[in-house]
C-alpha cells in the first residue's frame, strides 16, 4: 500500500470558538483545490490546482480521457471538485448522487461544460450492484459521499458500510490507480490544545467520539479505518484527506453560475 500524507487541507483552521471561515476564491474553496492538488500527480504536488492553467500531463496519475468517479458530486465541495476537473479538461467523469438529492449544482455544470462530459448515476452505496456499476473502468476515485444523520447507527451505515462496499467494488474492478478518501478534521482530538492552537494531522485521533456525542465524526473515523485496512490488504494507493467543515456563504449562492 502506498499512502500519501494526510493533509490538513484547511491549515488556517484554529481551535477558536467562532473562528472565521475562509471565503472561496474564484477558483473555488481551498479544500476543493487542494483535494485535487494532493491527488492529481503521480508523486504529489505542492500548492493548489485551480480552474486556470494547464497541468503537466507527464506528472498526472490520470489523463483527461480516463474515467474518473466522484461520489457526493452534488454536494458543496463535491460540485467544486467536479467543476475543477471539468475546467482542467477531464471529459469522462462519472458522478454519484443520492436519489433524494436535488441536481441544481449538477445541472448547472452540465449546461456549462456539456452533458456528454458527465455521467450521472443516481443510487446508494449501500447497494453492491450500484458500487460495481460505478467503479467499472475507473482510474481515480474521489470519495466525498458521507453520512450526515444525527445517530451513530445512521452515520456508521452511510459512511463506514458504504465505503466498505465501494472499496470492495474498487478491488474487484482492478483498474483504480488511486482512491481519494475525503475525511474530516472532526476526527481529531483537541483535548490537549490551548485556545488558538492549530488543529492538523499531528493531532491524535479522538478516542472519545461516542462520549462527546459526535455521530458524524464517529462515522468518518470508522470510514478511515476501513480505507486503511482495505488498502493494506489489496495493495492499493490511497490519499486520506481530512478537510475542515465548510459553510455556504451568501456570496457563494451563485458560485459557478
Amino acid at each position: 500500500m502506498r499512502t500519501w500524507p494526510e493533509p490538513c487541507l484547511q491549515h488556517k483552521y484554529r481551535n477558536d470558538v467562532g473562528s472565521s471561515r475562509d471565503e472561496p476564491k474564484g477558483d473555488g474553496p481551498l479544500g476543493a483545490q487542494q483535494i485535487l492538488s494532493h491527488t492529481f500527480m503521480s508523486h504529489g504536488l505542492n500548492g493548489t490546482v485551480g480552474l486556470s492553467g494547464a497541468p503537466d500531463e507527464a506528472k498526472m496519475i490520470a489523463r483527461p480521457g480516463d474515467q474518473i468517479l466522484v461520489t457526493g458530486a452534488n454536494g458543496f465541495i463535491g460540485s467544486w471538485v467536479l467543476r475543477i476537473l471539468l475546467a482542467r479538461g477531464f471529459r469522462n467523469i462519472r458522478c454519484l448522487t443520492r436519489a433524494s438529492s436535488g441536481l441544481k449544482n449538477m445541472d448547472r455544470l452540465r449546461a456549462e461544460f456539456g452533458d456528454s462530459c458527465v455521467e450521472v448515476v443516481s443510487g446508494n452505496l449501500l447497494s453492491r450492484s450500484v458500487c460495481s456499476q460505478l467503479t467499472e473502468g475507473v482510474s481515480v476515485v474521489y470519495h466525498l459521499a458521507a453520512g450526515v444523520e444525527k445517530t451513530f447507527p445512521g452515520c456508521f451505515l452511510n459512511s463506514a458500510v458504504t465505503t466498505r462496499n465501494l472499496l470492495d467494488a474498487v478491488t474487484s474492478a482492478g483498474t483504480v490507480k488511486r482512491f481519494v478518501n475525503i475525511s474530516s478534521l472532526a476526527v481529531y482530538s483537541n483535548s490537549t490544545l490551548g485556545r488558538g492552537a492549530v488543529i492538523d494531522e499531528r493531532c491524535p485521533i479522538d478516542s472519545q467520539l461516542v462520549e462527546r456525542f459526535d455521530p458524524y465524526a464517529y462515522g468518518k473515523a470508522k470510514q478511515d479505518e476501513i480505507v486503511r485496512e482495505t488498502m493494506i490488504t489489496s495493495g492499493g494507493e490511497v490519499v486520506n484527506a481530512r478537510v475542515r467543515e465548510f459553510f455556504k456563504m451568501p456570496a457563494l449562492a451563485t458560485a459557478g453560475g
